[in-house]
């Protein structure tokens, strides 16, 4: 008997056609295409990550429009970007179902270093936070206060890195396709 899918599965498997068409492979194909969109969406990262610090630390108004204008747009681009980055590495949802055994192992294998990187970044930023704070406040006798969109700007960037890392692992590594 069959049941009727649902609309999510029907548009993972209509993304996964039109990832798997040969010019959007063809796309993937090169490895210096693939570094030159890593470039770009880690560039538009730290783009990102500047306006938002500007926009949370800015004192006038028109900056803080300017900059959340920014932000938009730079979010917007990011968003695009790191889509096809993540399909042309098939690490979107139902992967599984395009893929060989060997490259579904370098996909789990990318997204596991993903987690270990993104585990150790959020350590050292807690371990540094710690520090500075001990720092300024025993050696300096300040206390330092730290504007949370500053701290958020910082979770941004590591949510960033969270998502993108795998996609631009396997960027690195794959070889040229043929």
């Amino acid at each position: 008997m069959n049941t009727p899918r649902r609309s999510a599965d029907l548009s993972d498997t209509i993304l996964l056609e039109k990832l798997e068409e040969p010019g959007a492979r063809a796309v993937w194909a090169r490895r210096s295409t693939r570094l030159r969109l890593v470039a770009l969406v880690l560039a538009l990262t730290l783009l990102g990550t500047a306006a938002f610090a500007v926009m949370v630390t800015a004192r006038t108004g028109a900056l803080v429009i300017a900059s959340a204008l920014a932000l938009i747009v730079v979010l917007a681009l990011h968003t695009s970007f790191a889509q096809r980055l993540n399909a042309g590495a098939r690490v979107l949802r139902g992967y599984e179902r395009v893929v060989d055994e060997r490259q579904r192992a370098e996909i789990d294998h990318a997204r596991a270093l993903g987690h270990t990187v993104t585990g150790r970044a959020m350590a050292a930023l807690v371990m540094l936070g710690g520090i500075a704070h001990l720092v300024a406040g025993d050696v300096l006798g300040a206390v330092v206060e730290v504007p949370v969109g500053l701290a958020a700007a910082v979770a941004w960037v590591v949510l960033a890195l969270h998502n993108l890392f795998p996609a631009c692992h396997l960027a690195w590594v794959q070889p040229d396709e043929e």
